[in-house]
């Protein structure tokens, strides 16, 4: 029985350390979602969450820690999914375009996760391993088959990326119109020197297996507390 107690102490602990993260989590994922994660701060998680600011930095040295915890909780599965289903396109332009109207399909119903997206893309620092995956590979691949025309592929990226964060920023600032990932993925076809008649077929072929899931409620942060 006495070496029962202190390991049962220890679980009780552990059970409220796993909530209380989770509650940070939790609170955080509901800030970003209403004023995006430019204008949030700790202050605002901590104030969300109840919890003092000891408390959170007990859990997360820094915004930018949690921010990465969120994504590998409820970001990143998402975004690999995506991946999965357009790697089944054989055209890599084809394979582009539907990757970036899904992403940006996806944000419009989930601004938690389009707003992760805009955060952790802002740069190199900031970029996970399954951001910095996109858009490379498919600009290589349709330059290599001579579909994408361009002279520099570090200004072919910048020009994609750049391009999406502004894209998804409106779209979770301003509002667009139900068209608007079509229009914005015609727009950077075009840029990337694929033909007006083909960037416009390409920007509308059918989504047959389309990833545009209902946004993500609390129970997706509920295995952490």
């Amino acid at each position: 029985m006495t070496l029962q107690k202190p390991r049962g102490r220890a679980e009780i602990g552990e059970q409220r350390r796993l909530r209380t993260r989770g509650r940070i989590l939790r609170a955080a994922a509901q800030v970003i979602a209403k004023i995006g994660t430019d204008r949030a701060t700790v202050d605002d998680f901590i104030v969300a969450a109840g919890v003092s600011r000891g408390t959170f930095y007990n859990h997360f040295k820094s915004q930018q820690e949690l921010l990465d915890e969120l994504w590998r909780i409820v970001g990143r599965e998402p975004f690999l999914e995506i991946g999965r289903l357009c790697g089944e396109i054989a055209c890599p332009v084809e394979r582009f375009a539907a990757t970036t109207r899904m992403v940006l399909m996806r944000a419009t119903v989930d601004h938690t996760w389009g707003w992760l997206i805009v955060a952790l893309s802002a740069s190199e620092a900031t970029l996970t391993d399954d951001l910095r995956a996109y858009p490379l590979p498919d600009l290589m691949a349709g330059k290599h088959a001579a579909r994408f025309r361009y002279k520099s592929e570090k200004a072919a990226v910048d020009l994609v990326v750049g391009a999406m964060r502004a894209g998804l920023r409106a779209l979770l600032e301003e509002r667009r119109e139900a068209q608007y990932p079509e229009s914005l993925c015609n727009m950077i076809l075009l840029a990337l020197g694929v033909s007006q008649r083909e960037a416009h077929r390409i920007s509308l072929l059918s989504l047959t297996t389309p990833y545009i899931p209902k946004p993500h409620q609390e129970k997706n942060l509920a295995p952490l507390g």
